[in-house]
């Protein structure tokens, strides 16, 4: 039985909400449920053999953090350097210290295992193995072997009850993983990774997952220290609700639908002087990032490129109104498109090593048949997931306004897939759950 999650985004608290300790207790609760389920078959009792959680990939959200800001280092800076490191150790260290109550739902389940009632007189304890691979988020696990970056993935593997060597990287993808996820994957059919590898902007293809991309940038550069301007020139409260709205900017998908969140935002929380003090300060920002070395090493003369379109995107509210500029950002709704044709691509889909493809990234959860195949009578089919995400979202509405409108909520999600002789044969489930 293995159950994949992705996209928690747990941070150290210095930017947008993230879920609290009560979502992995109900995400415990309904495991136990799922196992339970699992362990029927004709009315007799046969659990699974294990419980394999995989962690698909921006579990801990290193990126959205102050501390970048604060330090003589970026994401894309030398990531080899001590002072680099120690930069990345300080961020996890305090991602711990402050999710401490919900990794200890996940280490408990490491350690303790899941209690199932085989009769009235006896009980098994199905064992729990936790492995963790990586996404855009949490690439800095997926970096070299090294004295500090083991020790920063020995401190994450301890938390979160991991069974990950932190002496080795974390996976990107399925072929680099240690041979204990590669033998679970293949049991359950499964081919996984984040995903991010097709989003240009957050997976720099010529260099690799142990560099930065254009959303880290994006995310240290802009979106963290624009509220932090806005609420010292504008003398704000920490809970004041227009600087409250504009700490949730990151938790806006697609990222660019960034200025039409700011729009609302403004209308609905700033006065008409502290709008355009506000927009002001946003071109300002938007400058300041466009004209980073790191920034505009994405440029290519002479060929539009994700840098352009963020410039463009960026810098509409300097010469278009709220209504415009949502027509302009809407115009790149394709970065918020489904990943299934990259999964009907996959080579192991292709040579018939998996029946199901997993991704995350998206934060949107999915389910896509992508074709069938007969073998000696026997039907298999293929099937897309994406395991959507553990994170507040705040999504546009459908009706057309001349100032957009957002319904914010909680989300949670999770796909299961089963061997034969679970679930009474069943072969998945998925679960998806909203909390306003």
């Amino acid at each position: 039985m293995l159950v994949i999650i992705s996209d928690i985004h747990l941070t150290d608290g210095t930017s947008g909400q993230t879920v609290k300790a009560g979502a992995f207790r109900v995400f415990r609760d309904n495991l136990l449920r799922v196992v339970h389920n699992a362990s029927e078959n004709n009315g007799e009792i046969n659990p699974p053999k294990s419980v394999e959680i995989l962690l698909l990939g921006d579990i801990f959200d290193i990126i959205r953090s102050d501390t970048w800001e604060q330090s003589s280092v970026k994401p894309w800076s030398d990531n080899s350097s001590p002072q680099f490191l120690k930069c990345v150790d300080k961020i996890v260290s305090t991602i711990i210290s402050h999710n401490s109550r919900s990794l200890k739902y996940l280490s408990d389940l490491s350690k303790e295992g899941i209690k199932v009632k085989v009769d009235d007189a006896q009980s098994i304890i199905i064992p729990v193995n936790i492995h963790y691979m990586a996404g855009n988020h949490d690439w800095f696990f997926h970096l070299p072997s090294g004295t500090l970056a083991n020790e920063i993935r020995r401190k994450t593997v301890e938390a979160a009850g991991l069974s990950n060597d932190p002496g080795l990287p974390f996976a990107h993808k399925q072929h680099e993983g240690d041979e204990t996820l590669k033998k679970v994957l293949k049991e359950h059919r499964v081919y996984a990774q984040h995903g991010d590898i097709y989003d240009s902007f957050n997976y720099d293809k010529n260099s690799g997952r142990n560099s930065s991309s254009l959303g880290d940038a994006i995310v240290v550069e802009l979106l963290n220290g624009f509220p932090a301007k806005v609420r010292q020139t504008l003398n704000l409260k920490t809970d004041d609700l227009l600087a409250e709205a504009l700490k949730e900017l990151d938790n806006v998908r697609p990222l660019t639908d960034i200025p039409n969140w700011l729009s609302s935002s403004l209308k609905l929380y700033a006065s008409e002087e502290q709008e355009k003090e506000v927009l002001k300060i946003w071109d300002e920002q938007v400058d300041l990032f466009l004209k980073t070395d790191f920034v505009r090493s994405f440029d290519i003369p002479w060929h539009i490129d994700d840098e352009d379109i963020l410039e463009l995107v960026l810098k509409a509210s300097k010469w278009l109104n709220p209504a415009t500029l949502g027509k302009l950002t809407n115009f790149f709704k394709n970065y918020d498109k489904s990943y299934s044709s990259y999964a009907l691509n996959e080579s192991s889909l292709l040579m018939d090593d998996c029946d199901y493809i997993v991704y995350g990234h998206t934060h949107t959860p999915e389910m896509t048949p992508l074709l069938t195949v007969v073998e000696d009578s026997i039907k298999k089919d293929k099937i897309y997931f994406n395991t959507g995400t553990f994170r507040v979202i705040h999504k546009k509405t459908i009706k057309k306004e001349s100032i957009p409108t957002y319904v914010s909520y909680k989300a949670m999600h999770f796909v299961v897939i089963y061997k034969p002789h679970e679930r009474k044969g069943r072969p998945f489930e998925t679960w998806t759950g909203y909390l306003g």
